[in-house]
């Protein structure tokens, strides 16, 4: 099949097709059609010849339409440098007909009950990234992990020990999507990378967030019980673990950290980094020497029916491994069409874990 080559711009509606909702993320290799026979270079391949832009770059689009772009709003990018990764979006969750985007900035939320023109329905500015995002009835949850994180959402920088500094995870009601509100800020020692939203069937009056944080862990004397040690040296470190937070639907604002299981402990012997011990790339992030590895998980899908389990986990050390390609994957499904909101950026373990 031929690629075609076009402007950014609206095409015609045809049947069958999927729609597929892009928020300013890095495509690669997901569910798509692979690339024309011919590789990058060939007579045949446009991306050559494309010329560059910020909103008039031109595309190149296999097996895929794109029907709608939505720019950024003001405050979700930096007009001095549309590439600054401080502003990149990076997560979606969804909730009938909108769409609520997670970003290193804040939140924006998008009316996309007409796909061919979605709607930006409110923002709130909110930095501290990673800023992945879930939502469950009028409740959003958000993952920080940077330390220009604050509780108050507030830009101004914060230092190492400071009560407004915060890396964890952050509760809004969004019952009113023209105004979030922050409900809850629950402090965690790594911040969080991302998470995972788990619920009980059997414990409607509470959901569950399963915290995966990839930074360094904090000193105690910023956040007590923090210590950033390997397990060998000194047992209650705050790696090789995560956090399971609880949070009362009735009442979020008194969402708690409930259990810190160590998902890689050998049940045999006990040893805390028992079933894997790291790599240097960790080691390098978590500050205590490239001699002493620690892990790092992505996000940690819970089962969909609500059992209390862990069953799964991104590969520690990221997607690939290094010198890895991307895999093209086949798709033989109908063409997908594409709804761009933002610019787009150039082992298991089962258990009770919030018992």
């Amino acid at each position: 099949m031929k690629a075609e080559l076009s402007r950014r711009g609206r095409g015609g509606f045809a049947r069958p097709s999927l729609y597929a909702v892009v928020a300013g993320l890095t495509l690669s290799g997901c569910a798509g059609a692979p690339a024309p026979a011919a590789g990058p270079g060939a007579p045949s391949d446009p991306r050559p010849r494309l010329s560059a832009g910020y909103q008039n770059a031109e595309e190149a689009a296999w097996n895929l339409e794109l029907v709608a772009h939505v720019p950024r709003p003001e405050g979700f990018f930096n007009p001095q440098d549309p590439g600054d990764f401080d502003f990149a979006n990076t997560d979606m969750a969804f909730r009938g007909n909108f769409l609520f985007m997670g970003s290193y900035n804040g939140i924006q939320i998008f009316d996309i009950s007409d796909p061919e023109n979605p709607r930006l329905r409110s923002s709130l500015v909110c930095p501290g990234g990673q800023g992945d995002v879930s939502v469950h009835g009028d409740l959003l949850f958000m993952s920080v992990e940077e330390t220009r994180g604050r509780v108050d959402c507030g830009a101004q920088t914060t230092r190492a020990g400071e009560p407004q500094r915060f890396r964890g995870v952050r509760v809004f009601d969004v019952s009113n999507l023209d105004a979030p509100r922050q409900v809850a800020a629950v402090q965690t020692c790594r911040g969080s990378h991302t998470h995972t939203l788990v619920t009980d069937p059997d414990e409607a009056a509470n959901v569950y967030i399963y915290v995966s944080g990839t930074g360094q862990s904090r000193l105690d004397s910023e956040l007590a019980g923090c210590v950033g040690a390997h397990w060998r040296n000194d047992p209650s470190t705050a790696y090789w673990r995560i956090e399971v937070i609880r949070v009362p639907v009735a009442a979020p604002q008194d969402a708690a950290i409930v259990n810190m299981p160590r998902i890689f402990a050998d049940e045999e012997t006990g040893a805390i980094g028992g079933l894997w011990e790291g790599g240097p790339v960790q080691a390098w992030r978590a500050g205590i020497g490239a001699d002493q590895p620690v892990p790092r998980h992505h996000r940690l899908p819970g089962d969909r029916a609500g059992r209390r389990r862990l069953c799964g986990e991104r590969h520690p050390a990221g997607h690939l491994r290094s010198g890895e390609s991307t895999p093209h994957r086949r798709y033989d499904g109908p063409k997908l069409r594409l709804l761009a909101l933002g610019d787009l950026q150039s082992g298991r373990h089962e258990g009770d874990l919030h018992r």
